[in-house]
């Protein structure tokens, strides 16, 4: 599901790039609207086995202090990188980040698949 996150960030900046007048509005609000639609499928596919495993392997005693800090830690960082994409779009480019981000997360969905490759990755729930 994560190369499926890595392609719809990739998607999100198709358009920028190639940006033309005979595109009409239209086929950018349903163009987005699909690509933020499979996002948000994608983030959804991933949280909800990530938080079923967390639940089944932490023990109840400390459940909630590591699942907390889990939460804890992305209101952290999410303004952070916030700022630092703010800072970083005053000087590159508005499409670079969300190309990176794809690709940066494309590569590392290629690269734990092929890691994994020989291994089961079905877990018995």
């Amino acid at each position: 599901m994560s190369f499926i996150l890595a392609i719809g960030m990739l998607l999100v900046t198709l358009p920028i790039i190639n940006i033309t007048d005979k595109t009409g509005t239209l086929f950018y609000i349903i163009y987005y609207w699909i690509t933020m639609f499979v996002l948000g499928g994608a983030v959804t596919c991933i949280d909800i086995p990530l938080f079923y495993i967390l639940q089944k392997y932490i023990p109840d005693e400390i459940r909630g202090r590591v699942l907390s800090s889990g939460m804890g830690f992305v209101k952290i960082v999410v303004p952070i990188a916030s700022m630092i994409a703010g800072l970083l779009l005053g000087v590159l480019p508005i499409y670079i980040l969300p190309l990176t981000g794809g690709i940066v997360l494309c590569g590392f969905s290629i690269l734990v698949l092929l890691r994994n490759k020989n291994e089961s990755t079905n877990f018995k729930f």
